[in-house]
């Protein structure tokens, strides 16, 4: 688990659990494990964003370090999000049915949209480099860069 969590960027919700393994024993981490409640009875869920898929909670908090900004490029431009990220990160946020508190995630209000707007061929137009893409309509719930 340590490699896939320290090498592959999809194990990288599994680094804090690595830690505490590496911290304090697995025997440790299995006896603590073994004197928990049932979720149904817990005032706190800790769970990765992947563990989450199809769950709701009343209030959801974004854990520091869920997915940092990105690196600005050679020119100093900000870096550009990894689609799989922005979709864990979806995920993530839309777990919460009445309170988000992203505060880990704020620096995203103020990075650009990850394509500038895209050109695409429209019924009837001879030059697809002169067509523009729609604007999102509000039935469109994925945010900008997301796509299935």
């Amino acid at each position: 688990m340590r490699a896939y969590a320290t090498s592959d960027p999809a194990g990288r919700d599994l680094r804090p659990w690595a830690q505490l393994v590496d911290d304090h024993g697995h025997d440790t981490i299995l006896t603590l494990l073994d004197t928990l409640g049932t979720e149904d009875s817990a005032d706190i869920t800790v769970s990765t964003a992947h563990r989450a898929k199809g769950r709701e909670w009343s209030s959801v908090r974004i854990s520091d370090g869920f997915l940092a900004e990105p690196e600005p490029d050679e020119n100093g431009r900000p870096g550009t999000i990894n689609p799989t990220d922005a979709r864990l990160a979806y995920v993530a946020i839309t777990r919460a049915r009445h309170h988000l508190d992203p505060s880990t995630l704020t620096w995203i209000h103020h990075h650009p949209a990850p394509h500038p707007a895209r050109t695409v061929p429209t019924p009837g137009t001879a030059n697809p480099e002169t067509a523009t893409a729609s604007s999102p309509s509000a039935d469109d719930h994925q945010p900008a860069g997301v796509a299935d």
